[in-house]
């Protein structure tokens, strides 16, 4: 399963259903699967966003989710500006989530 808003492959046209509501589905369906993205995507949702979202996923499963988070995808990639503007999600420069990233590991630490 992905976090990708439109297809990664194949018809770009073609479905791309959103990740973290088909793990719900399968949490509810499932005893013994580990479930997770492969990497979420933290320039989809903001961070309060995407924990809350986990941790749901995490408490209907039972405590099986896996979660990996990552930048998304590298800003040449023809589609990563594209994404942002179809869906109105803010595109942040590279250099602000690497920022981003430093402040919460240094809070963490602290």
């Amino acid at each position: 399963m992905f976090d990708h808003l439109m297809p990664i492959g194949g018809d770009p046209g073609g479905p791309a259903y959103e990740g973290w509501t088909l793990l719900s589905a399968l949490a509810a369906q499932t005893r013994r699967l580990r479930l997770g993205v492969l990497v979420s995507s933290n320039r989809f949702r903001p961070p309060a966003m995407l924990a809350k979202i986990a941790t749901t996923v995490d408490i209907v499963s039972g405590g099986r989710l896996e979660f990996g988070i990552g930048v998304g995808s590298r800003p040449s990639h023809p589609l990563a500006g594209f994404r942002h503007i179809v869906f109105g999600l803010p595109a942040p420069c590279p250099a602000n989530v690497a920022r981003w990233v430093t402040d919460e590991l240094i809070t963490k630490d602290r």
